[in-house]
């Protein structure tokens, strides 16, 4: 099973912008303010979902900063999904076997390479992920 940073640094080498907490911020930063800003750069937000972060306290204030941009949520560890992203598609990346983790991370850069493709043919001033 991969760990929250061995994704991140999997995501980094395929060229993807990562914002974690305890890579982005330093002690008496805002978090909620560190991921704003974060907001302010990006398309997307890939969150993670594992047990400990659906019953954490950050989950509905992330989704709250997350509103009106394009989220996709990412299995990492079997949990319910919370209320405001069942109705999204996931991709799951909870697989023990190799080959299905591999096909899960293909489909989630898949999705990434859309996203990218989509902002690079947005007008000046548009961005494709925010509504």
């Amino acid at each position: 099973m991969w760990t929250d940073d061995e994704r991140a640094r999997r995501l980094r080498a395929a060229d993807v912008d990562v914002w974690l907490d305890r890579w982005s911020t330093v002690p008496g930063d805002s978090i909620p303010g560190s991921i704003g800003d974060a907001f302010d750069t990006t398309d997307a937000c890939l969150i993670l979902l594992s047990p400990s972060y659906v019953k954490g306290n950050w989950t509905t204030k992330e989704m709250r900063v997350a509103e009106g941009y394009l989220v996709i949520p990412v299995i990492i560890r079997q949990c319910e999904i919370p209320p405001l992203l069942r109705e999204l598609v996931y991709v799951d990346l909870t697989s023990p076997d190799p080959h299905d983790d591999q096909r899960a991370f293909q489909r989630l850069m898949q999705a990434i390479d859309a996203i990218r493709d989509t902002t690079r043919r947005a007008p000046s001033g548009l961005s494709g992920g925010s509504s």
